[in-house]
């Protein structure tokens, strides 16, 4: 092999990729890379399917100009067609097009956006490294069909080397895995070989130590289904199709409730207690946990390494409920899949301040007082033992709390990803509250929540910095998400953010508040519609407020506000006195407005008070006429009339009926 890895980026990415060559070359990595590796007078085209065939990993540099490149498409393609590994590395937070979903859709992605850049390069070359030298014995040097490894009588009785890092990639479109028109199964990459290969010597050894690399079993699918379904027309969170793990370094243990701590904690002599396996694991091992009610609240003190994290998993297709998880302070670079977590009084997790880089992933947690929580101390003040960062909770389900579901409070939490989760239930056990939100953060920067589904919950659906009175926090991302029912608001971004792609509906009060601090805020493609309508705890209020001054923030919020894409519809019901449209404050200055759909209330669709002394109500008739753009210079093609939803109350579809005018806007 004349190389080890093939880099593919686009050319307006070619600064990143040289870094990335320059660290894996000075660590013994051995790239090709174009122009540089062409040799003069040979066929361009040639010289790359040549170097991808005899590469042993490829490495994308994945961007939006390589999401759009053809060129990289074609040798993605390539890749998986010879079975080479391949290895996204994401340098910009963009989503792949369809077509190269459809072959880097099942591979863990490497997110490495954050700066440094450095950082990033550190974890790529140790999974370079674990690749190459945990491939399967027999896959020859062209990438081709790997032989399994000659099996022997020898029972399996000590820990087996534990696999890298826990990966549970949702694909987003359904695609048939074997079909007359599918592609060959080499072309699903060089993981699905190596996973039958050890799924059949395991069998033949009879040994347990490969359950992290089975694809999850249906009934373990819809042991974690939503109670209330999602309706017809709302966005559905996708699951994990398969559990993924490549190799590291450490050893996997076994944990059963038939087993004893005082044994070498094998598949054949497991452990007893999870306690006991917090209390031993080093970075790198990984700990299996069957089936069993395990009446513990089990405390972490010890962590993996960026390289080697801990992880910790119930076997695919068995309920395994503990009582608690709880990270003291440090604890960190561990994982978490597969565990119901019930029966506790307070916090089912538990982050108490100063861990970061936890993954919690198909997870169920229900009751208690609080479903998940980050740091500790009161509201408003600092954390007893500091901030909490680069936490991911995801495809997982909260219900039933006594106040809210995923609470940071005091915070901050930082590089929080929250995606693919459904919550319900907060506070619904007694009278409403503000401290029963579905996601509550008071303080925290770089906050992500995508793809949930939040519904009757009986204070706010997602309610963000709540305590960040300077306003202005960077990285503040909510989009795709379903919320529905709640008892309060909806969303509240106190200090802006971006709020994209989401469909907001049947909340009791104000679906949408922005910008009580200063801030900037993109709202962008949303559908904001029967909201205030339900008879028994709705209130009428605004369809949205923007820099609406607030006791607890300046009396002239100052909000840069865009406004794109968005539907305000039929908001307020007949239950509540009427109709009623948005608010825009004193201190909005309206960055872009334009390709809104208008139509809750005829008389005043926009209260601008930015506009005189007194503000001005905007009519559908200002808004038709011109009198709003030239008001403000904005308003271009936006539209006053019925959006034509497929249904409306009670039977809520927002999705739009065929001929809409509306089409291209709002969420769907």
């Amino acid at each position: 092999m004349a190389h080890d890895v093939f880099v593919s980026y686009s050319s307006q990415d070619k600064p990143t990729a040289d870094a990335i060559v320059a660290s894996l070359e000075a660590n013994g990595i051995r790239c090709w890379i174009a122009p540089r590796d062409i040799l003069p007078g040979s066929d361009w085209s040639e010289s790359i399917m040549e170097a991808i065939e005899q590469a042993g990993t490829m490495v994308l540099v994945f961007s939006g100009h390589s999401n759009t490149s053809p060129q990289i498409r074609r040798e993605i393609e390539s890749a998986v067609s010879a079975g080479i590994p391949l290895i996204p590395l994401r340098i910009e937070e963009v989503l792949p097009c369809k077509s190269i979903q459809y072959f880097i859709g099942p591979q863990h992605w490497l997110d490495a956006w954050t700066p440094p850049l450095e950082q990033h390069l550190h974890r790529l070359t140790a999974t370079i490294k674990a690749l190459l030298s945990k491939r399967v014995e027999g896959f020859d040097a062209t990438g081709k069909e790997p032989r399994l490894k000659p099996q022997t009588d020898t029972a399996v009785a000590a820990p087996t080397p534990a696999s890298a890092e826990l990966s549970l990639t949702a694909a987003r479109e359904e695609t048939p895995v074997e079909t007359a028109k599918s592609p060959p199964v080499r072309k699903f990459v060089w993981t699905l070989p190596l996973i039958l290969a050890c799924f059949l010597v395991a069998a033949a050894f009879g040994a347990g130590a490969v359950w992290w690399l089975i694809n999850q079993p249906a009934a373990s699918q819809k042991a974690q289904s939503p109670a209330l379904p999602i309706k017809e027309g709302e966005p559905r969170a996708e699951q994990p199709k398969a559990l993924v793990v490549p190799a590291f370094p450490g050893q996997v243990y076994h944990v059963s409730r038939q087993g004893n701590d005082a044994n070498p904690g094998s598949a054949d002599q497991p452990w007893q207690t999870l306690q006991h396996a917090a209390d031993t694991v080093k970075p790198g091992d990984a700990v299996n946990v069957r089936a069993a009610v395990y009446k513990e609240a089990v405390t972490f003190t010890r962590s993996g390494t960026p390289e080697a994290p801990i992880t910790f998993a119930a076997t695919p297709g068995e309920q395994v409920t503990v009582q608690g998880l709880k990270m003291q302070p440090g604890a960190s670079h561990i994982r978490f899949h597969g565990f119901t977590i019930n029966g506790f009084k307070y916090w089912g997790i538990e982050c108490v301040g100063n861990n970061h880089h936890l993954v919690f992933s198909n997870l169920k947690v229900e009751g208690g007082e609080c479903g998940v929580h980050l740091t500790e101390g009161d509201s408003g003040k600092p954390s007893t033992h500091g901030a909490v960062s680069h936490i991911i909770l995801e495809d997982s389900v909260i219900r039933n709390p006594q106040f809210t579901a995923v609470d940071c409070t005091p915070g901050p939490c930082n590089q929080l990803t929250l995606r693919r989760l459904e919550i319900s239930g907060a506070g619904m056990g007694g009278e409403a509250s503000y401290g029963a939100d579905g996601i509550g953060i008071e303080r925290g920067s770089h906050l992500v929540i995508e793809d949930c589904h939040i519904h009757d919950n009986g204070g706010d659906g997602i309610d963000l910095n709540s305590r960040d009175r300077g306003g202005r926090v960077p990285g503040i991302i909510v989009r795709r998400n379903v919320v529905a029912r709640n008892r309060l608001n909806g969303v509240k971004l106190w200090a802006g953010g971006r709020l994209e792609g989401n469909v907001i509906w049947g909340q009791g009060e104000n679906p949408l508040l922005v910008g009580i601090f200063p801030c900037r805020a993109e709202i962008v493609g949303n559908t904001i519609a029967y909201n205030m309508w339900d008879k028994d705890f709705g209130v009428r209020d605004y369809a949205a407020t923007f820099g609406y001054p607030e006791e607890s923030g300046p009396s002239r919020p100052e909000v840069e506000l865009i406004l794109n894409n968005n539907i305000f519809a039929f908001n307020t019901g007949p239950a509540h006195e009427g109709p009623t449209g948005i608010y825009l404050g004193p201190g909005v200055r309206l960055v872009e407005e334009h390709h809104n759909v208008f139509f809750s209330r005829p008389d005043n669709e926009i209260f601008a008070a930015f506009l005189g002394k007194t503000g001005q109500e905007i009519s559908r008739e200002d808004l038709v006429s011109g009198a709003w753009a030239r008001a403000t210079g904005q308003g271009r093609d936006d539209l006053a009339l019925d959006p034509k939803f497929v249904s409306g109350w009670p039977k809520v579809n927002l999705r739009l009926r065929p001929g809409s005018p509306a089409a291209g806007r709002g969420a769907y």
